[in-house]
């Protein structure tokens, strides 16, 4: 029996995608993964328009929808379950929410455990944070190997980083304050505006991409 003309096309179509998506998994091919860009772009720009993130503009949620579509819906995608294009889009959506979610768990975060480290909290005795923590020697050997595992981390780190988180970041490890990243970020994109809350809501996805990355875990104490 012949098979329907129309079904022919879209399995062709499908099948192209999928070819996409094994040529950036496998390739890094990015021919491919600005095809894949276009094909999504309808549902990328209603979701700029759709979800609003606390300190983030259209073109950062359309970083973080880029995002999602490289490391989560071309790198778990299995055609055996289903198509790409819904896949991808409860990618983008999903993680949206999760950035939505780790921000206000952040602000409750730091309101309600946030303490003075020259608090005393004993009943008699100097126990305040301060005089808690302790001061670890390192020698130069080990000095070299944890600076050359952080060197790692932030790389792998900042490839995840949207333009604006990198800017961000950068500037935070350099230890800028909030108001003087904000400053910077002026000069980098003269088109834009910055606060001390966009630069802390920009860091708090930096943390969040963080948590995917082995040996980021006290890059963000100070």
């Amino acid at each position: 029996m012949a098979v329907p003309q129309q079904n022919v096309g879209q399995d062709n179509d499908e099948q192209r995608i999928v070819n996409w998506v094994i040529n950036v998994r496998e390739d890094s091919c990015e021919k491919s993964f600005l095809e894949l860009r276009q094909y999504l772009s309808s549902y990328i720009g209603l979701f700029e328009r759709k979800y609003r993130i606390p300190g983030c503009d259209a073109d950062e949620i359309e970083q973080e929808c880029l995002y999602a579509l490289r490391f989560k819906a071309i790198e778990d995608f299995n055609p055996t379950r289903g198509k790409f294009m819904s896949f991808a889009i409860l990618c983008m959506k999903r993680h949206l929410f999760s950035i939505i979610k780790a921000a206000q768990q952040q602000k409750r975060r730091v309101l309600n455990e946030s303490l003075s480290l020259d608090e005393d909290r004993s009943e008699g005795e100097d126990l305040s944070l301060s005089n808690l923590i302790t001061k670890t020697h390192l020698s130069t050997v080990d000095l070299i190997e944890k600076e050359e595992t952080t060197t790692a981390a932030k790389n792998k780190l900042l490839v995840k980083l949207s333009r604006l988180e990198q800017e961000v970041f950068k500037l935070y490890i350099q230890q800028f304050n909030y108001e003087d990243i904000a400053d910077e970020l002026e000069d980098i994109f003269p088109n834009k505006r910055f606060s001390k809350k966009s630069v802390d809501n920009a860091l708090v996805r930096c943390r969040l991409k963080s948590r995917t990355v082995q040996g980021m875990d006290d890059l963000f104490e100070r």
